[in-house]
């Protein structure tokens, strides 16, 4: 897939925390801009940067990113997962690259987020804690709502491997392909294929 599909918005991250300003702590803020996908113990959405500091100055940015969040436990676990699309945010992080295929054969993961216009992954250390700083209306809130409940009935029909795919497939839920799935993928050569169909494209 070329880069080249890439749009970027009138106020991008600027370059400097691309360019090895990964190790620096940042304060972002932003709206909440998809659903919560859970892997293990953290959890991730799609958050529209809105502004951003480091220790020097604040820029404001108009910039779809990745961001991810550790857990402490289940319980913040949960209440991470409640937090709904329209919900505005301000947490610290470090601002990552994202990762580059390790082998030709690999799901290119850096492609996949440049799709949705995405060039930037942030980290929210364990200890770190996501803030919730209000709520403005998001229409697809209602399909979330209907998503929820048509996952739990395919739960009821289907085994567990059998419902995550049918999941993903109908309802695409990222979150509902487990890591056993993505590596029989994996080795069949196909892992491009289930990208495709939880992404529609």
């Amino acid at each position: 897939v070329s880069q080249s599909r890439y749009r970027p918005s009138k106020k991008t991250l600027p370059q400097v925390f691309l360019d090895g300003g990964e190790k620096n702590f940042v304060i972002i803020e932003g709206q909440i801009s998809s659903i919560g996908q859970r892997n293990g113990d953290t959890i991730s959405w799609q958050v529209n940067g809105e502004k951003i500091t480091d220790h020097l100055q604040t820029f404001l940015i108009d910039e779809p990113l990745l961001v991810t969040k550790k857990a402490k436990d289940e319980n913040e676990l949960e209440q991470m997962l409640k937090l709904e699309r329209g919900t505005l945010i301000k947490f610290t992080g470090i601002i990552k690259k994202p990762p580059l295929p390790r082998n030709p054969k690999a799901f290119d993961y850096r492609n996949y987020l440049l799709l949705q216009n995405i060039v930037a992954i942030v980290e929210v250390g364990r200890e770190e804690p996501v803030l919730k700083k209000g709520q403005v209306f998001h229409l697809l809130v209602l399909t979330d709502h209907l998503r929820d409940h048509w996952s739990q009935q395919l739960e009821k029909v289907f085994s567990s491997y059998s419902a995550a795919l049918m999941k993903s497939m109908l309802l695409g839920e990222r979150k509902a392909i487990s890591y056993e799935i993505e590596e029989d993928y994996q080795d069949l050569g196909i892992i491009h294929i289930l990208a495709r169909i939880v992404t529609g494209k």
